[in-house]
């Protein structure tokens, strides 16, 4: 029996997108037969509250559960193998590694993110290649060459393994839904690099239009380093009044937005996979979404693109999908068969074969 100990801390963290990859893959280990292989889950302590001196304790902690208290666990539950899907790496763990890697956006926009944070994340990554993580798992092909420009890591070494989508769910009470309908949704972090300032000034325009000035413009999801600037510019463009910020909401009733929208809009200039289009895609929403490597790749056909630094474009993107009914009637078709590539129950097999590789390549001993 080859036992995985799989670090799952980042559960109790604000990660939206790590989180939807981090329990659609638990649950679906769930699910399978596994005769071969058990696996422990360590979650870890939460978070304290915000604030200068609660940030300072929590990165205390996080050091202490990477570097004591992973590795005491991984020796008193003969773990075999550990997988890191926060994206860190333990490096007093004793036993072969792989880590789960979204992306490297603090990489490529290294000014969007906390320097003290950037640097560590930096020096994590050095480290795990240094003393030799067996196997980097990623989530798109973008990502793993982002790694390998990165961080000079070797091909082979890195593992891509497409997460799944969510399945339409019972949605909540839809009568607000409906009294703001029709609305164009957004669903994500309101951050930098989601390109949010973009999608305002195209809505804008889009809503100066009498055709269609009576249309919303919804956003769920947290905030955080995006806000100020975007409510300036709510306030400066006299929209305050058609755009909607939910904030983090229940999954009942993040399907009512869903389910009651129009249109979805994803801007972002940079993303290692992006689940909320593809989310959209299969409740049968038309999208349209930032013409940018990770969205062809992960996207496919079933979207029109635009140029992320167009305002005209998303612009003119937005207007002729909601002008054309044969045009959103083929986006719908195209992209349920999209976003139907995309499975947990494949996902999680995948993983499970890597842990198996791992084993042979390291002479696995099985427990009695």
């Amino acid at each position: 029996m080859l036992h995985i100990g799989i670090e799952a801390r980042t559960l109790q963290k604000n990660r939206p997108g790590t989180n939807r990859y981090v329990r659609g893959l638990l649950t679906s280990f769930h699910a399978l037969d596994l005769p071969d292989i058990k696996i422990f889950t360590f979650m870890g302590p939460r978070p304290l509250g915000k604030g200068p001196f609660s940030k300072l304790l929590n990165g205390i902690i996080d050091l202490i559960w990477i570097n004591i208290a992973i590795p005491v666990t991984v020796i008193s539950k003969r773990i075999d193998i550990l997988h890191m899907l926060s994206g860190e790496f333990s490096p007093l763990s004793p036993r072969p590694q792989i880590v789960s890697v979204m992306d490297v956006n603090f990489m490529i926009y290294p000014k969007k993110w906390d320097r003290v944070w950037r640097t560590y994340a930096r020096f994590n990554f050095k480290v795990s290649l240094a003393l030799k993580v067996i196997k980097v798992i990623t989530i798109s092909n973008y990502s793993k060459r982002a790694l390998i420009n990165y961080f000079q890591m070797q091909d082979e070494n890195i593992s891509v393994i497409s997460p799944g989508i969510n399945n339409p769910e019972n949605a909540g009470n839809s009568d607000y839904h409906e009294r703001i309908r029709p609305y164009l949704l957004y669903v994500g972090a309101i951050e930098p690099h989601k390109n949010l300032t973009v999608l305002i000034k195209a809505f804008a325009l889009f809503n100066s239009d009498s055709k269609y000035s009576h249309y919303n413009l919804v956003f769920v999801g947290s905030s955080s380093r995006g806000e100020k600037e975007i409510s300036a510019l709510i306030n400066e463009l006299n929209i305050c009044h058609k755009v909607i910020f939910t904030g983090l909401v229940e999954e009942s009733i993040l399907e009512a937005f869903y389910n009651n929208c129009s249109l979805f809009v994803f801007p972002s200039l940079i993303e290692g996979f992006g689940f909320p289009p593809l989310e959209a895609m299969i409740r049968y929403i038309p999208v349209v979404a930032s013409d940018i490597p990770c969205h062809r790749e992960v996207l496919g056909d079933g979207v029109v693109y635009f140029d992320p630094l167009d305002v005209s474009s998303l612009k003119d993107a937005i207007t002729s999908v909601l002008s054309n009914y044969s045009l959103r009637q083929s986006l719908i078709l195209r992209g349920i068969e999209r976003a139907k590539k995309y499975s947990w129950v494949r996902c999680a097999k995948m993983t499970t074969e890597v842990y198996r590789q791992i084993a042979r390549e390291t002479h696995f001993v099985e427990h009695a």
